[in-house]
C-alpha cells in the first residue's frame, strides 16, 4: 500500500473523517504529515505550545496526561487513545498552551494536522474547512454532554458519601479542567470563525453555533469554580490584593448575567453609589463572589420576575444587597446553603440548573477579603443575601 493510500485509509477510519467523500479525503492528503514515534515518547507536554496542529492515530495508542509536580513530576493519565482517535485540535483554533500532554504507550503511528494547513484549507477549500468545522462541532458538542453528565454524576455520588470522594476529588478535578478545557477552547475557536464567515448563510448553522458559543461560556465559567474549588480545598487559594474601584468591579460582574437575565424576562437593576473609595481587593475573584450571588438570584427567580443589586458603604464598612423576588429558601434550609455541592431539594427549585458550589465559593472569597455573607429569605417572596466587608480590610494603606 502505497503512502498516499495509507493515509486515505487511516483518515477514513477515524473518528473525525469517518464517512466523509472520498473525494474530500484525497484533497485534505497533502496537509496531513505521518510521522512514527517509538514507544513512550513525549510528543507534547502541558503548558507547551508547539508543535502546533492536531494529531490522528493511525496505529498504536497514545496516553493523555497532565503533569503532577512533586519531588519527581508525574504524569497523571487522563485517558488512553486507540487508533482513529484525534487529540490536540485546540491547536488548530487557537495559541493557548497545551492543558494535557500526550505520550505514545507502543510505536505509534501519527497523522499530523498543522495550524498552518488549516488555516491555509480555509483559504483554498472553504467548503471543506467548514465541513471540518461542522464536524468537530457535532463530536465536541457531544463530549460536552458526556463530561457535563459525568460532572454531574460525581458530584451526585459525592453528596451521598462525602467522606469517601475526598480523595477522588483531587484526580477528578485533574482531569476535568482537561476534558472541558479541550473542547472549549476549539469550540469558541471554530464557532467565531463559523459566525463570522460570509460565506456561512445557513440559518440553522448559525443557530447551531451560538448554542456551542453559550454552552463553552458555561462551561469556562464552571471550570473557574472547579479550580477555585480545589484551592480551597487544599489551602492554595491566594487573595491578590490591588488597587480597585469598586463599582466598575461590580459593574462587570453585573454585566456578566444580562443575558441569562433578558432570556427570563426578569428586570434586572443596579444602584451603586458614586462615594466608594478605591479599595484593596483581588478584583477577579470578588467579581466571582458577587457574580454567583446575582447568578444564584436569576436562577431561582421566575419569568418576568426582579432581581437587583444595591451597593452602598455605611461608616465603617462596605455593603452589597443582591436581592431577588424568587422561590424564597425555606429557613430550615438557610443554614445549609453555603455547604458545598448542597442544594435545596424542593420542587420550585430543582429546573434550575447548577453544581452546588457557587454560594459555598462565595463566601469563601468574601470571607477571605475579611467579610462576610447573610442571607434573608421568605418562602414565596424571594431573598436578599448582604456581603458585608469592613473598611479595615480592605483599606487601601499608601493613600493613593
Amino acid at each position: 500500500m502505497s503512502s498516499d493510500e495509507y493515509k486515505l485509509t487511516s483518515l477514513a477510519s477515524s473518528a473525525l473523517f469517518k464517512n466523509i467523500s472520498e473525494d474530500a479525503l484525497r484533497r485534505l492528503l497533502p496537509h496531513f504529515t505521518l510521522k512514527v514515534y517509538p514507544t513512550n515518547t513525549v510528543i507534547f507536554e502541558d503548558g507547551n505550545t508547539q508543535p502546533d496542529g492536531m494529531y490522528i492515530i493511525a496505529k498504536g495508542f497514545v496516553k493523555i496526561f497532565k503533569s503532577v509536580p512533586g519531588e519527581e513530576v508525574r504524569q497523571q493519565a487522563v485517558a488512553v487513545l486507540p487508533a482513529g482517535s484525534y487529540f490536540g485540535e485546540m491547536a488548530l483554533l487557537d495559541e493557548e498552551v497545551r492543558s494535557a500532554g500526550a505520550v505514545t504507550m507502543y510505536e505509534t503511528e501519527l497523522l499530523f494536522f498543522p495550524k498552518e494547513s488549516f488555516h491555509a484549507l480555509m483559504h483554498e477549500d472553504l467548503k471543506l474547512s467548514h465541513e471540518i468545522m461542522t464536524r468537530l462541532a457535532k463530536v465536541m458538542s457531544k463530549r460536552l454532554r458526556d463530561t457535563n453528565n459525568l460532572f454531574r454524576e460525581v458530584v451526585s455520588w459525592g453528596y451521598r458519601a462525602r467522606k469517601e470522594v475526598r480523595d477522588l476529588k483531587s484526580n477528578f478535578l485533574s482531569t476535568i479542567s482537561h476534558e472541558l478545557r479541550t473542547p472549549i477552547h476549539s469550540i469558541q475557536g471554530f464557532s467565531t470563525l463559523m459566525k463570522e464567515s460570509k460565506d456561512v448563510d445557513d440559518e440553522t448553522k448559525q443557530r447551531f453555533v451560538e448554542v456551542i458559543l453559550h454552552e463553552s461560556k458555561r462551561l469556562a465559567d464552571l471550570i473557574n469554580d472547579l479550580i477555585s474549588l480545589a484551592e480551597i480545598e487544599y489551602g492554595s487559594i491566594i487573595i491578590e490584593r490591588h488597587p480597585n474601584n469598586l463599582k466598575e468591579l461590580l459593574s462587570k460582574a453585573f454585566d456578566e448575567y444580562k443575558d441569562l437575565a433578558r432570556e427570563k424576562n426578569i428586570n434586572l437593576e443596579m444602584k451603586v453609589e458614586d462615594t466608594f473609595p478605591i479599595v484593596a481587593m483581588d478584583g477577579p475573584r470578588f467579581i466571582q463572589a458577587i457574580g454567583h450571588l446575582i447568578e444564584n438570584a436569576i436562577k431561582f427567580t421566575g419569568f418576568s420576575g426582579n432581581v437587583g443589586m444595591h451597593a452602598l458603604m455605611t461608616t465603617d464598612a462596605i455593603e452589597i444587597h443582591v436581592h431577588d423576588t424568587g422561590s424564597g429558601i425555606p429557613s430550615k434550609y438557610v443554614e445549609r446553603i453555603f455547604d458545598k455541592f448542597y442544594q435545596v431539594d424542593q420542587t420550585t427549585t430543582r429546573s434550575a440548573e447548577g453544581a452546588g458550589i457557587g454560594l459555598s465559593l462565595a463566601r469563601t472569597i468574601v470571607e477571605l477579603h475579611g467579610g462576610k455573607i447573610i442571607v434573608t429569605s421568605v418562602e414565596g417572596k424571594g431573598s436578599t443575601f448582604t456581603v458585608t466587608v469592613p473598611l479595615s480590610h480592605i483599606a487601601f494603606q499608601d493613600g493613593r
